[in-house]
């Protein structure tokens, strides 16, 4: 494997960690409401990358990744990432697993795209 898809792939992997943890503490434990975790974890996988369309790729791809991971979470049943889910449900109801896959692409794509700017 060469570097550059290394560089991608670690920035995808450092995206989806940073996404579930700001999921674990500021959801879980500080009852926030879950914008924040999505963002981060793109900003987190784009301040790897450099520049704006790679960063974004880099987001877009650890949102998918992350909103898989809470989809599955949920259709489990564990309760790791319940406070993720819990607010997002009552609105979108039973297509919760499209739109959360879709919310925390978005938002991660948008954090990756400012964090592959800003490393430009």
């Amino acid at each position: 494997m060469d570097t550059e898809t290394k560089t991608f792939w670690i920035s995808v992997i450092a995206g989806v960690i940073v996404m579930l943890a700001f999921a674990v503490v500021f959801v879980n434990i500080l009852k926030f409401v879950p914008f924040i975790g999505p963002f981060v974890g793109g900003l987190a996988a784009g301040l790897i990358r450099r520049g704006l369309m790679s960063g974004g790729k880099a987001g877009l791809v650890s949102g998918l990744v992350g909103g898989l991971v809470v989809s599955l979470d949920y259709l489990l049943g564990t309760g790791l990432l319940q406070g993720a889910t819990i607010p997002v449900i009552i609105p979108v109801g039973s297509s919760f697993i499209i739109m959360s896959i879709i919310y925390f692409a978005i938002l991660a794509f948008i954090g990756g795209a400012i964090g592959g700017w800003a490393r430009q």
